[in-house]
């Protein structure tokens, strides 16, 4: 099965995350060690994500998303 590029959906199916890995050739396990935890970035859940979005500088393969609003 080819890997989805970055940024592109890893699962049809699954619910939108508020961020994406950008540069970077997706796969099935990418982890990566930050402050003495390790965190999965195929896996990443919103609340790890959120954290990690606060560190740009070691962080700079993810992205943010603008959030719907239903103004």
């Amino acid at each position: 099965m080819p890997k989805a590029k970055t940024g592109e959906s890893a699962a049809p199916g699954v619910a939108a995350r508020p961020f994406e890995v950008v540069n970077l050739e997706f796969s099935d396990h990418m982890p990566i060690g930050f402050q003495d935890r390790t965190y999965d970035l195929a896996n990443l859940s919103n609340e790890d994500a959120a954290y990690l979005l606060g560190f740009p500088d070691e962080f700079p393969y993810l992205k943010a998303l603008p959030t719907a609003t239903n103004d």
